[in-house]
């Protein structure tokens, strides 16, 4: 069969079936209001969540920037201390302030033996001659030994002029 053979109801008629009605309007855009504001609200509290995040690292790297540097810093100063602690324990620097405080190499040194106190050992007191190429100079000392092996020279010299002057004076006169 077809369509166009099919009667067609007429609307005026009640046959007793229920006749058509509208529709109401759905709801949806209000049921859909709570979810879309819980979503919006979830995200921006992740944006926030990432940009304290984000401050926070980056504080952090700064942070371990500045002690890398402090560290590196510090090891300098550190092996400059260690060096000037090495000059300062080296037995050269020592001699120096031994010589410095009167000290001189002993050629017999006398022992102490501890438990009972004696002393073996000539005690004589040293003089530092037995040794001369033990004593250490410092660079003070060495200064004023050459300024006053220029004075003795200078002295020399003037007493020889005077000498020469003298005999020249000496030899004129006669």
């Amino acid at each position: 069969m077809s369509a166009l053979s099919e009667p067609t109801p007429s609307r005026s008629s009640s046959s007793g079936r229920a006749s058509l009605r509208p529709v109401a309007a759905p709801v949806a855009p209000l049921r859909q209001l709570p979810f879309l504001l819980v979503l919006a609200g979830v995200l921006g509290l992740g944006l926030v969540g990432l940009l304290v995040l984000n401050t926070t690292v980056q504080n952090q790297s700064f942070e371990l920037s500045d002690k890398r540097s402090t560290a590196t810093r510090l090891g300098y100063v550190e092996a400059g201390l260690q060096h000037d602690l090495d000059q300062v324990s080296s037995p050269r620097s020592l001699a120096l302030r031994a010589t410095a405080l009167g000290m001189r190499p002993n050629a017999q040194p006398a022992f102490l033996v501890l438990p009972d106190g004696t002393v073996v050992g000539p005690q004589d007191a040293a003089d530092g001659k037995d040794f001369p190429s033990a004593v250490v100079k410092g660079q003070a000392q060495l200064e004023a030994e050459r300024r006053a092996a220029e004075q003795r020279k200078a002295d020399e010299k003037k007493k020889a002029d005077e000498k020469k002057k003298a005999d020249e004076e000496q030899d004129g006169g006669e």
